[in-house]
């Protein structure tokens, strides 16, 4: 289970080993070996991004994203303008 953005990148390397490994092998292996062969980088490979899909839509994330409600008012990219005869 990946526990922080550490272990997310660690998990993408090994995800993308793994594809490179599986690429090299798709180039060497004989037709009829290639099922058997594929398949278990293939559900390893699901695995890790089963595991890297779960951490990224668990709950919520860690520090909020800050909004325009938190910027004082004179640096707010939505000013209100004023209505026509009003003053600002």
């Amino acid at each position: 289970m990946i526990r922080n953005d550490h272990e997310l990148a660690v998990m993408r390397e090994r995800v993308a080993k793994v594809e490179h490994l599986l690429e090299g092998l798709r180039k060497t292996a004989r037709p009829e070996e290639w099922p058997a062969l594929s398949s278990g980088y293939r559900l390893e490979i699901e695995r890790m991004q089963g595991e890297i899909l779960d951490y990224l839509v668990q709950g919520a994330p860690p520090s909020p994203a800050r909004t325009t409600h938190d910027f004082p008012k004179s640096r707010s990219l939505l000013r209100r303008r004023p209505h026509r005869g009003q003053q600002e």
